[in-house]
This record gives structure tokens, sequence and C-alpha cells, in this order.
């Protein structure tokens, strides 16, 4: 059950990201995520804290298994890995490349609806549903969430202008 470990209904976003603004393959957007989360990272002192801190990890022996190896929360510095954050995206990129033939808008569909729809979709409401949780598959989203596109701001700072983000892209 890899998603139910590894990702959440709006993990879908990133292959929603990589839609009509974007000119990459889906598989060019998530490889370094892969990488990372096959391979690992060294954790940094806050996450340390916090992955130690947090008691809903031990909750499920999911997130106990990838969070609290061995039994304990990792220290700074030790290697992190997400084996099942790494499947779930090959899934996404899976889903893309099989679709390919039909274009890259056919293709990136293909990939959201393996997400929101199919198997990852059916293993995360599995999960949830399992473990008390509100998500079923018929409360999923049939689409992924929409942004609104938003223009930065900007703002006169001495003789600089800095240029702000938008906090939040809200659902239009």
């Amino acid at each position: 059950m890899a998603c139910s470990r590894a990702a959440s209904p709006g993990c879908g976003r990133v292959v929603h990201s990589a839609g009509p603004l974007g000119h990459h393959e889906l598989r060019e957007s998530p490889s370094a995520a892969i990488e990372l989360a096959e391979n690992g990272y060294p954790l940094s002192e806050v996450r340390a804290r916090l992955i130690a801190r947090t008691e809903k990890i031990r909750k499920y022996p999911t997130t106990v298994r990838i969070y609290l190896p061995n039994g304990q929360a990792p220290k700074a510095g030790e290697i992190f890995r997400n084996p099942d954050l790494a499947r779930t995206l090959k899934k996404l990129v899976e889903a893309e490349k099989e679709n390919q033939s039909s274009g890259r808008h056919a293709a990136l569909k293909a990939a959201r609806d393996r997400f929101y729809k199919g198997d990852i979709a059916r293993e995360f409401a599995a999960f949830s549903e399992s473990n008390g949780g509100l998500s079923a598959i018929r409360t999923l989203p049939i689409t992924p969430p929409r942004s609104r596109r938003r223009s930065p701001s900007t703002i006169a700072v001495t003789r600089f202008t800095r240029i702000l983000l938008p906090v939040r892209a809200l659902p239009s």
C-alpha cells in the first residue's frame, strides 16, 4: 500500500502542476524526489526533532516503519528514506509513459486519473477506511483541485523592489 503511507490527495498536484503551463514530461518533474525518497538524504536537526516529538507517527505501523526505523526516531545527519513515496511517484510516471502515444495532455490526465480514481486512490481510501479515517473512494475528488493563477506582488524597499509570491492559490 504505497499510497497510504506516502501520499495524500494533494500529492496529485505534482501531476496537475505539470499540466498546461509546463513543458516537461511528468517523469522529469519528480525524478529528484524519487531519487531522494529511494536513496535518502541526511535529516536536518529540525526534522529529526519534529519526528521525535510527533506522537501521531506512532499511531500507524506504516508511519512507524518509515519515520521510526529500528523503533527509534532518527537523529540529525542520519539518512532518511521513504521508499513508499518513491513507489507512488513512479506509478504516476508509469501511467504517463504508458499513455505517451496519445499526446502530452492525455498522458498527464492518465497519471492524474491513476492518482485520483485508480489504484492509488483505492489504496489510499482502503487504508483510510480501515483506520477510521474519513476518506472513502467516493469522497476523493473526481478531478484534481484547481488553483487560480495569481500574479506576484511587488513592493519597493529602499532602492530595491521585492517580488512577493502569492501566499496561496485558492480553489476556483
